[in-house]
């Protein structure tokens, strides 16, 4: 079964969610980085798969992004975090995809409206959008934003592999005939 990485990454507060390529949540959790050796933190996650980790096909990722070109006391800190999972990417031979928060939630909330006519509850992109997102994108209700947030990267990533997967076959959207190009 292909396994999709989510990881809304932070230094006090770091959300991870682990789903099947239909986004499906199989492990998730929250962890202080903080709290653990540098390098350690995407080990612990990969390790908590267990014999599953071979599984896994792909990893989606928040963009840490400065908010009104500000630095905070943990910017420093979360670009080191995200360079770990950028190494465990890159040594795993896979590639990681980076999206910035802004992004990755108006995507989401067009797939979502798109597929069943789901509507953002809130005003904005903020906790409220999070944890209803999740629940309509994974089934799943989830507690905390940080993790909320990692389960739809995860589900996205897997939506991404399945695009990858119907172009590949001829079935899927964009995929255009020569002869429909010249035309």
């Amino acid at each position: 079964m292909d396994l999709f990485l989510g990881v809304d990454p932070g230094w006090k507060n770091l959300g991870w969610c682990v789903s099947t390529i239909d986004g499906e949540p199989q492990l998730f959790g929250t962890m202080n980085p903080s709290e653990y050796e540098l390098g350690t933190v995407p080990k612990l996650i990969l390790d908590s798969l267990g014999s599953k980790a071979k599984d896994l096909k792909g990893i989606a990722m928040e963009r840490y992004v400065f908010y009104d070109g500000r630095y905070n006391a943990d910017s420093e800190h979360i670009l080191m975090v995200t360079g770990q999972f950028q190494y465990m990417a890159a040594s795993l031979g896979m590639e990681i995809k980076m999206f910035r928060a802004i992004d990755w939630k108006t995507t989401l909330a067009k797939v979502l409206f798109k597929s069943n006519g789901w509507q953002n509850p809130s005003d904005s992109f903020d906790k409220v959008f999070s944890i209803a997102a999740a629940k309509e994108a994974t089934g799943m209700e989830f507690k905390v934003d940080h993790v909320a947030d990692a389960g739809c990267l995860a589900y996205l990533a897997g939506r991404y592999q399945k695009a990858l997967t119907a172009a590949a076959l001829g079935s899927g959207p964009g995929k255009t005939t020569r002869s429909q190009k010249r035309s």
